[in-house]
């Protein structure tokens, strides 16, 4: 859980750091809680920090990065006059209101930020966390940190950004400093632990609070954002210098404009400006233009804040960064300057006007023990920019760079190793301390039993996986009993190389892997090709399908139960178990589990069983296998504490078959699967499309394809047309299908083999359109390959639509087309055709937000608040 203020949408050097968090910490395993306050924007300047919140209720956001608990925020009464009557009247009345808040806070729930400590709480109630970081400031989020870590028992780390008591204003401030200093030991000293910037907070900080543990993690550059501005490149009209954030009383602006005020009067028709972002001195800045420097007004351009995403976008358009020297201080827009690659102006190292202004304002008590020229050590490290030592070298050095613009229209840049400097590495950092301090003995271990689990290629393998990788997240420790498979394996009956038992300790979870024992109908099915081996093999497999409802020994998989029953009863700290079907048989040893050891037990239907809608069109030895299996599922069903499923279709279904109460558990897809950075080639010479695994006779691909075929017609001497299907030819039956369906058309089709997920992956990020088709007359049934698709961030094309839960899945989240028809889909795919002779790439703008409901981790996260209710 992270208690920040500062946050997202509010813009705020200090809400990036713990926005960063919430960005990668998911990427190494940890799922982030943020609880922050709600942020308006109304104003977009300072007024917002105070401005009330739109909505009086706490808003939730769930994604695959995590939970952001957002909480409506009230002005107190100083707040409301300011917002009222402006900065200029009641002022003292709202200074003494202002006192009042600053020392009542840490004795009572009198502040509006509270409202953050009482939402954390109430998360807490229901929910598990295994550590707690508050990042201050504002510092009142160390006691919420603190009495939450002591009420629930959870480790809290103390995050400074800068030092709280040893700030120059408290300091300046006697009876201030005595309140808050007083404050800061006792709740600081709960802490497992502090994170600060550098090593002269630590310094600072350690001189109050003793004994501590530091871990020193710099602010950084967000490297998803420094990623979508590579191809933007130095603007060449005029020479752009530009400074971002907060100016202090000891930067040297005068001195500096001075300079490039008479540069600009020295050089005829001079092509440069200044673009000043974000700063808090924009009317100070322009009286100081228009009666010192005039001659500078069409040269100095000030831009109110803005999100950081859109800032270094801006940025990176500029040719030379400015940077005023803080001494002891880094910052944060040194790390920006980095990431994007533009060189760095320094000013000044050593320049006489520049030290007095230090001497004056720079109240920071520096200390001997860390350096105190930070900026400059960075800049000289990574090779970033210019060191500029007085205003003389000032003139000097922005004469070179201009005529290296003139010469080039840009400026050349050095910058090397600022990958260090990636916040993503220093989020890598935290979630390694967190690790290390949270309670991981604590969680609850939870039984898995599931025929399918990697290294086997089943769709129903990754289900079960992500749960695996996930659980913890949420309290939770795995152990998941198996049958042993080849890596990569797609055919059930395959004998198995390393066919003995084993066990596998993971991180997170656990594995024990049980050797499969193939009968004799398996090893006929395997090596029997003939007419009279496959009768014997159906009749074995007729004979199975009956006994197995009444004997384990006729299950061929029955090891799995036998393991399962010794192992509870040598462990008696499992809180739940589940079941994974198909096969659905393993419903038969949830069922004795419980009755032998009364272990509260769910059913996971990956698919429908003898509610299955595709049973009504089977032959009669099928349908009286299903009522017979009904009785089972009727049975089996009847001592679980509830089911799972993957649609609210088939929830509602299966419940009016059992009775039992149902939820909805997506499969999802997990975003680190599709990280790498392969994309489809800009290339206005070939279209391809891709529809991965297993086909449906329920399918009618056929529309599809007739479209696709004319389309062949109309456009083959204008561009490669070539639709693939990686593992259809596993499938005889409906590999045969597609044949008849494209013949004549052959050289524009693939019909492959399977392959591993991996290659699947890159194959369809490579392609221009992921083919989907809908089931007729099926419903709830999310095909596993949509969620895929959605991963892979290439347009999905639904032929013909399910009016159904594809069809509102690609709708709500924007990723694709839906048709209904061969003139449609034939319409539809002209234009995309078109569009890629044209430009090269197809456009995709998805709905991402939309999209982040369907990751795996939030699945899992859905899955644990479910057994929180009977854990």
């Amino acid at each position: 859980m992270i208690l920040a203020y500062d946050f997202p949408p509010y813009v705020s050097v200090g809400g990036l750091r713990p926005y960063n968090w919430y960005k990668y910490l998911h990427e190494f395993d940890v799922y982030p809680v943020v609880v922050t306050r709600q942020w308006s924007g109304e104003y977009g300047n300072h007024l917002d920090y105070i401005a009330p919140s739109d909505s009086f209720e706490i808003i939730i956001e769930d994604s695959s990065k995590g939970t952001i608990i957002r909480t409506p925020f009230q002005p107190n009464f100083a707040n409301r006059l300011m917002l009222k009557y402006g900065d200029s009247r009641y002022k003292f009345l709202r200074k003494t209101v202002s006192a009042y808040y600053e020392f009542a806070q840490f004795l009572l729930s009198a502040s509006p930020k509270s409202s953050i400590y009482f939402a954390a709480e109430e998360y807490l109630k229901n929910n598990k966390v295994d550590a707690i970081i508050a990042t201050g400031s504002p510092f009142v989020l160390f006691k919420f940190a603190s009495k939450l870590s002591k009420s629930h028992n959870i480790p809290w780390i103390a995050d400074y950004r800068d030092p709280w008591t040893q700030n120059i204003t408290i300091q300046q401030n006697f009876l201030f400093k005595v309140w808050q200093s007083y404050f800061e030991k006792k709740f600081v000293k709960t802490a497992s632990l502090i994170t600060t910037v550098s090593e002269f907070c630590e310094i600072t900080i350690s001189s109050l609070i003793k004994n501590k543990e530091f871990l020193i993690l710099p602010n950084g550059y967000d490297p998803h954002a420094i990623e979508n501005i590579r191809g933007i490149d130095q603007q060449k009209e005029e020479l752009s210098i530009a400074f971002v954030g907060t100016m202090y009383d000891w930067h040297p602006i005068k001195s500096f404009l001075s300079v490039i005020s008479q540069f600009i009067e020295d050089t005829k028709g001079a092509k440069l400006n200044i673009s000043f972002y974000g700063i808090n001195i924009a009317s100070e800045l322009t009286e100081m233009v228009s009666s010192d420097f005039p001659n500078l007004k069409n040269h100095i351009f000030i831009y109110p804040k803005s999100p950081n995403n859109l800032l270094i976008k801006e940025l990176a358009k500029a040719n030379v960064m400015l940077l005023f020297n803080d001494y002891s201080i880094t910052g944060t827009k040194i790390y920006d300057y980095i990431g994007i690659k533009r060189s760095i102006l320094f000013c000044y190292a050593d320049d006489t006007e520049a030290n007095k202004l230090k001497a004056e304002h720079y109240l920071i008590e520096e200390t001997n023990e860390t350096s105190k020229s930070l900026q400059e050590d960075l800049i000289k490290e990574t090779n970033a920019g210019y060191i500029i030592r007085d205003t003389e070298h000032l003139k000097t050095v922005i004469s070179q760079l201009y005529d290296e613009f003139i010469k080039n229209g840009s400026i050349q840049c050095n910058t090397t190793n600022e990958e260090k400097y990636s916040r993503k590495i220093q989020v890598k950092k935290l979630s390694e301390i967190i690790k290390r301090i949270s309670p991981q003995e604590n969680a609850k271990k939870i039984l898995i039993l599931s025929y399918y689990f990697p290294p086997s290629n089943f769709a129903g393998s990754y289900r079960i996986v992500s749960w695996a990788k996930y659980l913890y997240q949420f309290g939770y420790y795995p152990v998941i009993i198996t049958r042993c498979w080849n890596p990569n394996q797609t055919e059930i009956t395959d004998e198995v190389i390393n066919n003995t038992f084993s066990f596998e300790k993971h991180e997170h979870y656990e594995v024990y892997n049980i050797p499969y024992s193939r009968n004799l109908r398996d090893r006929i099915h395997t090596t029997n090709t003939n007419i009279f081996g496959k009768w014997i093999s159906k009749f074995l497999s007729f004979n199975e399908l009956i006994l197995q409802n009444y004997f384990n020994s006729a299950i061929p998989y029955s090891n799995l139960y036998k393991f399962a029953d010794k192992l509870l009863s040598q462990n008696k700290d499992f809180s739940a178990l589940i079941v994974s079907g198909r096969p659905f048989q393993l419903f038969r040893f949830g069922w004795l589990l419980n009755k032998k050891y009364g272990i509260k037990w769910f059913a996971d239907y990956r698919d429908e069983w003898t509610t299955c809608q595709w049973v009504k069109g089977y032959n009669i030895v099928q349908k009286t296998l299903n009522e017979l299996e009904t009785i089972s599922e009727k049975k089996w069903l009847s001592n679980a504490t509830g089911f799972i499923s993957c649609s609210d279709y088939w929830v509602q279904s299966i419940g009016s078959l059992n009775a039992k109460k149902g939820y909805n558990i997506l499969n999802g897809y997990d975003p680190v699967d599709y990280e790498s950075e392969l994309k489809v080639a800009e290339n206005k010479h070939s279209f391809v499309i891709v529809y991965n695994g297993t086909l449906y006779s329920t399918q009618p691909i056929e529309i599809f394809m007739e479209a696709f075929k004319q389309i062949i017609d109309t456009f083959k001497d204008k561009i490669t047309l070539k639709m693939k299907f990686p593992g259809l030819m596993a499938d005889s039956v409906q590999a045969e299908r597609v044949k008849i369906a494209i013949k004549g058309y052959e050289d524009s089709f693939e019909i492959l083999e399977r392959v591993s997920k991996e290659e699947v992956i890159e194959m369809q990020k490579s392609a221009d359109i992921l083919f989907m088709s809908g089931h007729h007359n099926i419903k709830g049934n999310f095909s596993s390959k949509i969620f895929e698709y959605l991963g892979c961030k290439r347009p999905i094309f639904l032929c013909p639509t399910d009016n159904d839960v594809m069809d509102r899945l690609i709708k709500t989240t924007n990723t694709g087309i839906v048709c209904s028809s061969i003139n449609e889909a034939y319409a539809e795919l002209s234009k995309l055709i078109i569009e890629k002779q044209n430009t090269g790439l197809l456009s995709y703008e998805p709905n991402n937000l939309e999209i982040e409901k369907y990751t795996r981790n939030l699945q899992t996260k859905y899955l644990a608040n479910i057994l929180d209710q009977i854990c």
